[in-house]
């Protein structure tokens, strides 16, 4: 039933070649003019608010709650409307793939019968997603759910260890002729600045390289139209609406998004990236060819942070099973506890340096196999980031995996 309604309704408000913009920025570009800060209590409300009025504007059904319980309703779906665009745009929930969760917001919120009816209809949606290896989204709308510590924990574990097996093991779903290679290979060679190299990796292999970062103009419209609130001073509203998103780097200033980038996320994501990886390399069968990488990055942060690398992967193992810490915060733990005191979380570096790892990935993708690297969406900022840290990837397919987005 839900494959049916979801293919009758299409994807429509995708973003277009005529139209980039994805489903919430064409949201909220609709509902600035409306918005209606209030006494700047809460200025997640208020967004919230301005987003629904443009949804009902654009025909979805107002939505009829008691005031303090719309509230609630508007504040938790703004924050999953802005949440699902921080993600890839293509990896993003298309605006009728979002009237299910709205519905069962509403069942929830009003204490309607139908709840459980729409709580079913959106499990099954997950299902389907964590089925196509769209995990971001089954994370999302996850969240939307109030389960037990250890129901957490083990969708926690499960997306983790489905999203490396796919990172690793998966595979292209669009053949690539000798033609398409050897064209792209003389586009890639010829490029003047990277943007260049991202539209052709784009364009033939089909994969995205994406960059984390501030959508500066939108962010400055939404400060300056929500004004003074209650306790956010202006840097962390900028953050507010739309936040910080994963975007393509194909058009702009490579070496300004990366640095954006790493400002944003930090030494600290370098770092637990590559534990993540090794530990997932430790504990999960099937991935042949890799088993070195473990040492390699072991010895590596033994290198470079000064620590005893070996009580890593047993500690994170030990309080992710026997402990009942989620992944999540083991890993902060062992940050806090082994990387925090012996390099700077906000470490910089400098555009020559950022320049000449693009400049070094450009070379690689140049010769490497491109049947090596599954069509879809690639953490560029992290790639390159492990490239300045000098963390053991691999060769380029093998990193670009490591740092593939689902």
């Amino acid at each position: 039933m839900l494959k049916r309604f979801l293919r009758t309704r299409g994807e429509a408000d995708a973003p277009t070649e005529t139209d980039p913009r994805t489903h919430m920025e064409r949201l909220l570009d609709s509902a600035l003019p409306t918005l209606d800060p209030g006494d700047g209590s809460d200025p997640l409300v208020a967004v919230g608010e301005a987003l629904v009025a443009a949804e009902v504007a654009a025909g979805l059904p107002p939505i009829e709650l008691s005031p303090g319980v719309r509230d609630a309703f508007v504040r938790t779906y703004a924050t999953l409307l802005l949440d699902n665009d921080r993600n890839p745009p293509a990896l993003q929930l298309v605006a009728r793939e979002l009237e299910r969760p709205r519905a069962l917001l509403v069942a929830f919120f009003s204490g309607l019968p139908s709840m459980h009816t729409e709580a079913q209809v959106v499990l099954r949606f997950i299902e389907d997603r964590f089925a196509q290896g769209r995990f971001a989204q089954s994370r999302l709308l996850l969240q939307l759910f109030d389960t037990d510590a250890a129901t957490r924990r083990n969708n926690e574990r499960n997306l983790f260890f489905e999203e490396m097996a796919l990172r690793l093991l998966g595979e292209r779903s669009t053949p690539l002729s000798d033609s398409t290679i050897a064209d792209a290979r003389a586009g890639i060679a010829a490029a003047g600045a990277f943007d260049e190299v991202a539209r052709t990796v784009m364009t033939s292999f089909g994969v995205r390289l994406h960059a984390l970062g501030l959508d500066v103009e939108r962010a400055d419209a939404w400060g300056s139209a929500l004004g003074a609130t209650n306790g956010l001073p202006p840097a962390a509203l900028r953050r507010l609406v739309p936040g910080p998103r994963w975007r393509p780097i194909a058009d702009g200033d490579a070496v300004a998004r990366v640095q954006a980038h790493i400002a944003e996320r930090g030494v600290r994501a370098g770092v637990l990236d590559a534990l993540r990886a090794a530990y997932f390399l430790t504990v999960a069968p099937g991935t042949p060819g890799q088993e070195s990488m473990i040492v390699d990055v072991l010895r590596w942060m033994g290198e470079r942070f000064g620590v005893v690398a070996t009580r890593l992967l047993p500690r994170l193992h030990k309080a992710t099973t026997l402990e009942e810490s989620s992944l999540t915060d083991a890993l902060d733990e062992l940050w806090d506890e082994h990387f925090a005191a012996r390099t700077e979380a906000r470490e910089t570096f400098d555009d020559e340096q950022i320049r000449a790892a693009l400049d070094s990935l450009a070379g690689q993708l140049a010769t490497v196999d491109p049947r090596r690297i599954p069509d879809g969406d690639y953490d560029l900022g992290g790639v390159v980031l492990a490239n300045l840290l000098g963390v053991p990837c691999g060769d380029v397919a093998t990193t670009l995996r490591l740092h593939r987005l689902a």
